[in-house]
């Protein structure tokens, strides 16, 4: 990248944002909102999803001045061990699983995720674990990336323990909430569902747009169409999802992949239909 910019004489430095320290302070707080274990680079993740580009020291030196003792507990906690993953390319595989921390709320958390670029394609909180609901998100990121080539899930058998997240009223025992009443739940859903999923919708925007460690800080946005450019001329399942039409490969006339079977999108818009009715 350095490289590019030095070629057609080119500055970074006009491309991040100007604001003073204390703006800059400001709007660290108002992110990080609390979370003492989230990092520099999420926060810039952030940041670039409100096209605000910030310098990574301005950020680290921020996140200093805004709460010093967070900043010295993440850096002496334990790191990770890392292990090497890797997919042949975009919408090659993706993974769908479910989150069940809230479950004694009757709230549960599907995602789906791309494995090579790991881009967030769904994240949705609904008050059921129903394969239809699942498929109610499929469709749409199907729309908005393109048909996967091979999807990986599970067996359906869920964590039976219930991991509790937050303890939203205070201690066990002493909950206003009566989870076996319909209507309590029902104005628990009201209130939270909407909340959960604008937050859902703004981590896809900031996961989407962190740099990777192992991607030379690429996002996973950036290494998704990056990989779609380079392979734009294959006649892979995925490819031509992606740029042949939704025809794939038996209506352009391409080969489908050993072992797969052509898409019957009469088939898919009827299941879609169904789904729609109330």
């Amino acid at each position: 990248m350095c490289k590019c910019y030095r070629q057609f004489n080119l500055r970074r430095a006009g491309t991040f944002s100007t604001c003073s320290d204390a703006a800059l302070d400001d709007l660290i707080r108002e992110t990080v909102a609390g979370n003492d274990r989230i990092g520099p680079e999420s926060v810039r993740a952030q940041l670039r999803a409100q096209q605000m580009n910030v310098q990574r020291s301005r950020v680290r030196s921020s996140m200093l001045r805004v709460n010093p003792a967070a900043a010295a507990a993440r850096a002496m906690s334990q790191t990770l061990q890392r292990r090497a993953y890797r997919v042949a390319g975009p919408n090659s595989l993706w993974h769908i699983d479910g989150n069940h921390k809230l479950i004694r709320w009757r709230i549960v958390i599907h995602g789906a995720i791309d494995g090579y670029s790991r881009l967030a394609v769904f994240l949705r909180a609904s008050d059921n674990n129903r394969s239809s609901t699942v498929t109610e998100s499929f469709p749409s990121a199907v729309a908005k990336y393109g048909v996967p080539s091979r999807v990986r899930t599970d067996h359906g058998g869920e964590n039976n323990s219930v991991c509790l997240m937050m303890n939203l009223f205070r201690g066990s025992n002493r909950g206003i909430v009566d989870i076996d009443n319909e209507m309590h739940m029902a104005a628990l859903h009201y209130v939270y569902l909407p909340r959960i999923n604008r937050d859902l919708c703004g981590f896809i925007e900031q996961w989407n747009n962190h740099g990777l460690r192992t991607e030379r800080h690429a996002t996973p946005l950036q290494l998704f169409v990056r990989g779609c450019l380079e392979r734009q001329g294959q006649t892979t399942t995925a490819m031509l999802a992606v740029f042949g039409g939704e025809g794939g490969a038996a209506e352009e006339g391409g080969a489908a992949e050993e072992g797969e079977e052509t898409l019957d999108w009469t088939f898919i818009r009827g299941v879609v239909s169904l789904l729609a009715l109330p």
